[in-house]
């Protein structure tokens, strides 16, 4: 088990079951094909209405970070050419500061932020 539940950015519809199997390290293709087999036994009712309220319920899971990469991700050995390590530098520092930006804009649209601004303006 990899940690906290979440939706995969990368899921096909919603992420839910591409969560779920990366959190308890099962096969996607399992999981998938055992909602599927759910769904049409079920018909709907208590997989489907399972499968939404997750797809609500679940927070999408959290960007990544090129802080959090691993050195040999970005840099992939010693033979690289200059360009091709310069290139990868200014793009782990383009990821950063798209992350940087897109976590500004979560804390600045969301609904506390809003709250917060309107009863401690001066």
């Amino acid at each position: 088990m990899t940690g906290k539940l979440y939706r995969s950015r990368n899921g096909l519809i919603f992420g839910v079951c591409r969560g779920i199997a990366e959190t308890f390290d099962l096969s996607l293709g399992w999981i998938r094909f055992g909602f599927i087999v759910a769904f049409a036994i079920t018909l709907f009712f208590p997989t489907g209405l399972i499968y939404l309220i997750l797809a609500l319920v679940l927070k999408l899971e959290p960007a990544e970070t090129t802080i959090n990469r691993p050195r040999d991700q970005i840099f992939d050995g010693p033979f690289d050419s200059p360009r091709k390590v310069g290139l990868r530098q200014f793009k782990a520092k383009f990821d950063s500061l798209e992350d940087r930006i897109r976590r500004m804009e979560n804390h600045v649209t969301n609904k506390a932020y809003d709250w917060d601004k309107r009863f401690h303006t001066e």
